[in-house]
């Protein structure tokens, strides 16, 4: 979010609950990648910690007991998968992989075939079939059972998961309804709470747009220039 797109002293300052994080710091045991998405077809290269590589532990665990999910929306999961599949939302399926860690991968050509989501997914995905979510840009999420077959993959979908207001409604990420907003506040206090952290405070001033978020934008505005030029 950056303050020519949305302003920042009476909207952005106030979403405390929606830039509030936190920060996880990991050591790589195993890492795959693809040169580019054309070559997803063969096998990823990989890279593997040395043997002997020392991973500092965790923080303890903070004290009392997490706070419950929220009760959000849910909708049938066919209702959902036609929303997803009309607007052609590009998909991630996620397996566990040999070792028993997720892995998401992009899928193609999603098609609903009644009870069924049938998908392309790269052949150099490390897995071939078990538990599987399915997840439509974080907005509309399944859960199911995936297996690859002749002409593509096929999910049995056994239900759809909550659908989180925030994304539901983009208009609502920073500006959500009082209710949405009250939960979030909520869970936030508590969290910080039993984290003995104070809620973080927004800076009086926006600060300066990281050489990420001027990639973003710069990206964004070509994107708005090419649709405006093929338009005409």
């Amino acid at each position: 979010m950056t303050p020519s797109a949305v302003d920042y002293e009476s909207i952005t300052r106030h979403a405390v609950w929606y830039f509030t994080r936190i920060i996880i710091s990991i050591t790589p045991a195993h890492i795959r990648w693809w040169r580019d998405p054309s070559v997803m077809d063969e096998k990823p290269q990989e890279w593997r910690a040395p043997a002997g590589t020392l991973y500092p532990k965790s923080d303890p665990a903070p004290a009392g007991k997490p706070s419950e999910a929220p009760a959000w929306p849910e909708q049938p999961w066919r209702e959902l998968a036609e929303a997803a599949l009309a607007r052609k939302a590009p998909g991630h399926l996620t397996l566990l992989d040999a070792e028993g860690f997720p892995l998401p991968i992009g899928a193609r050509e999603n098609q609903d075939l009644r009870g069924r989501i049938r998908m392309v997914i790269p052949k150099g995905a490390p897995w071939s079939k078990g538990k599987a979510t399915l997840s439509f840009e974080g907005r509309e999420m399944f859960v199911g059972d995936a297996a690859i077959e002749r002409g593509g993959t096929l999910m049995r979908v056994e239900r759809a998961l909550p659908v989180l207001p925030l994304t539901a409604d983009y208009t609502q990420v920073l500006q959500p309804k009082p209710e949405t907003r009250a939960t979030l506040m909520t869970r936030l206090e508590y969290e910080a709470k039993r984290r003995g952290q104070p809620i973080p405070r927004m800076p009086a001033q926006p600060p300066q747009p990281t050489a990420g978020a001027k990639r973003r934008a710069e990206a964004a505005a070509a994107q708005a220039a090419a649709a405006g030029h093929t338009a005409t």
